[in-house]
């Protein structure tokens, strides 16, 4: 025997039941007020992204974003469509918070689509470029980050990133860089 799903039915996420009658992208959002990060969440599980992971982007010290949301999505379409709706949602709620309207960074045939809502950055990443880039860079991947610009931030402690993580100036890299040639020319003319 088959079961039917109640009537409306829109879909069930883990132990949540999204009905279309009862909940809907309308009610993740209070009109007036600058959305939050679990609201945000919610909006996108109910467009049914995938592996939802939020990244503290403070901790780099240099970002005018304070978090990144990055998610997956089934195909070009669903994540275009998802873009489009999360924008069209940011705008109605008319909030004086959200000084530079939302716009979709990326076009409907682009594979990774970026929406900044004031400090918090929407990836959204098609799921099989998403599964490219994570066999590409191996868990324990270093990473060196490179400042461009005045250096580094003050309230960036380097002892709080992981240990994979280096972060450099660019004033630092000239630096060595001359003092390597320095030596490489003193060293030759012996």
């Amino acid at each position: 025997m088959v079961k039917r799903p109640q009537k409306n039915f829109l879909w069930g996420y883990g132990t949540q039941v999204y009905d279309e009658d009862k909940t809907d992208d309308e009610n993740c959002f209070t009109k007036g007020k600058l959305p939050t990060i679990k609201q945000l969440l919610n909006f996108l599980e109910i467009y049914q992204m995938k592996d939802l992971k939020v990244v503290n982007l403070k901790a780099l010290g240099r970002n005018e974003e304070n978090y990144a949301i990055v998610t997956s999505a089934f195909s070009m379409r669903h994540s275009y469509s998802t873009a489009k709706a999360l924008v069209q949602r940011l705008k109605s709620l008319e909030c004086p918070e959200i000084v530079n309207l939302p716009t979709i960074c990326g076009t409907k045939d682009d594979s990774w689509l970026m929406i900044v809502v004031k400090e918090v950055q929407v990836h959204i990443i098609l799921e099989e470029y998403r599964d490219e880039l994570s066999s590409q860079l191996p868990s324990d991947a270093a990473f060196q980050i490179m400042m461009v610009g005045k250096g580094r931030d003050s309230r960036l402690s380097v002892d709080r990133l992981a240990q994979n993580i280096s972060v450099h100036s660019y004033k630092d890299l000239i630096s060595t860089a001359r003092s390597q040639i320095s030596w490489l020319i003193s060293s030759l003319e012996k």
